[in-house]
């Protein structure tokens, strides 16, 4: 049986035990908490409009603003930096998932992986990938 957990950060989020799972995350300065907050609030209003259709709008926006780099540093777009996303992302590959694709912006990653059996949970998983040492990802 697969276990579900609704979670809100800043986007809603459904964990499972199992299955594949499409991830954006983003450098941390690439949209402004004013931003961040006017679309929480566009997304808790309570209007007849469904859920599922208010967290499509949402996360629209949000990739939209992303993908437009209107804000922040484009650090990704440096070799060295993009060397240390695809090594992170790939260092749990075979452990904890398996890698499908990735697509490194210039502001955020798109990852698409398959969680593998025993596997330590997808909010373990993506810590250990935002926190990855960048020292011993580089090769060089």
């Amino acid at each position: 049986m697969v276990t579900k957990t609704f979670h809100r950060r800043n986007l809603p989020h459904l964990h499972y035990d199992e299955g594949t799972y499409f991830i954006t995350y983003r450098l941390a300065d690439t949209i402004p908490l004013p931003v961040l907050e006017q679309y929480h609030e566009e997304l808790s209003r309570r209007d007849i409009e469904d859920l599922n259709i208010k967290q499509k709008k949402f996360f629209k926006k949000y990739d939209t603003y992303l993908d437009n780099a209107l804000h922040g540093h484009d650090y990704l777009t440096k070799n060295e930096f993009a060397r240390i996303i695809i090594n992170t992302l790939h260092y749990p590959e075979g452990k904890e998932y398996f890698l499908i694709c990735y697509c490194i912006m210039p502001n955020h990653v798109h990852l698409v992986f398959r969680l593998l059996k025993l596997n330590k949970g997808i909010s373990k998983i993506m810590q250990s990938i935002k926190e990855f040492p960048p020292w011993s990802a580089i090769n060089y």
